[in-house]
C-alpha cells in the first residue's frame, strides 16, 4: 500500500488519481482518507462545486419552543439583533442595563416595580391609541410619591376676533398649547359646533352675549360658529 497522499487506480494501466490524505505518517499505522469535494443541484440536474462564490444553501429548520440565547458580543459590545419574515419576538424577564429601548410597538404592556432616585420618567410623542393605567400595586412601599409635576408652558398669547354673521363659517384657525377661550361680545346669541351645516343652531352650544367657552385643544379647526339672526363678535384668546 503507498505510504503517501493520494491513490492511482489500476496504477498498471495508468488508471485516475484518486484523492486521499495519508495520516498518520506511519506505514504501520497510517490509513488513506478520501478526499470529497461537496456539489449541490437539483437531481438530474446540473451541479454546482461547493466554493466561495457558491456556498452551500442552507435551511433552518425551527422546531417548536426554539429560542436562541442573546448574550454579549465578543467585545464586549452590543448585539443588534433583527426579525424579519413575519418572526415575533416574545419577551419575559427582560432586563435592560446600560442601555435604552428606542421604540415599543402596539400591544405591549409594561409594568415598572421601582424607580431609582435620580431617574426621569417622561412620555414622549404620545401615540394615536394613547396609554391606559389600569393598576398600580407596590411602586415604592406601596404609595406613590409626586415630588414635580411639569405643566407646559404657553409660547405666548395668540388671540383673534371675527364677526360671525347667520351663514355658518369656521373660527380662525390658530395654534395653541394649553387651550383657548371663545368668547361672544355680542350682540346676537352665537352657536358653535364642530359642523357647518344648517343643523348647528338646533345642536351647537350656544353663547349668549358675554359667555364664554374654554376648549382644551391644540387649536380651533373645525370649530364653526352661525347666529340666528343678525351678528355676533367672536373673540379668541389662548396660550
Amino acid at each position: 500500500m503507498p505510504t503517501n497522499d493520494h491513490i492511482v487506480l489500476n496504477p498498471g494501466t495508468g488508471g485516475a488519481t484518486l484523492a486521499t490524505d495519508f495520516y498518520p505518517d506511519n506505514p504501520g499505522t497510517g490509513v488513506h482518507y478520501q478526499l470529497i469535494q461537496p456539489v449541490f443541484g437539483q437531481d438530474g440536474g446540473a451541479k454546482s462545486l461547493v466554493q466561495d462564490s457558491y456556498p452551500m444553501p442552507v435551511t433552518i429548520k425551527m422546531p417548536a419552543n426554539w429560542f436562541v440565547p442573546v448574550g454579549g458580543a465578543t467585545n464586549g459590545g452590543a448585539i443588534e439583533v433583527s426579525i424579519t419574515g413575519g418572526v415575533s419576538l416574545s419577551a419575559e424577564n427582560l432586563n435592560i442595563v446600560g442601555g435604552t429601548l428606542d421604540t415599543i410597538l402596539n400591544g405591549v404592556t409594561v409594568g415598572i416595580n421601582t424607580i431609582a432616585s435620580g431617574v426621569t420618567v417622561g412620555i414622549v410623542s404620545l401615540g394615536g391609541d394613547g396609554i391606559s393605567v389600569s393598576q398600580v400595586t407596590d411602586l415604592i412601599g406601596g404609595t406613590i410619591g409626586v415630588q414635580t409635576i411639569t405643566i407646559p408652558g404657553g409660547g405666548g398669547i395668540t388671540n383673534s376676533g371675527q364677526q360671525i354673521g347667520d351663514t355658518a363659517a369656521p373660527l380662525h384657525s390658530r395654534t395653541f398649547i394649553t387651550g383657548f377661550k371663545i368668547k361672544n361680545f355680542g350682540p346676537n346669541t352665537c352657536f358653535v359646533g364642530a359642523t357647518g351645516t344648517a343643523a348647528l343652531q338646533d345642536h351647537g352650544y350656544p353663547l349668549l352675549v358675554y359667555d364664554d367657552l374654554f376648549i382644551e385643544a391644540t387649536g380651533p379647526a373645525g370649530i364653526w360658529g352661525k347666529c340666528t339672526t343678525g351678528t355676533a363678535n367672536i373673540r379668541i384668546i389662548g396660550t
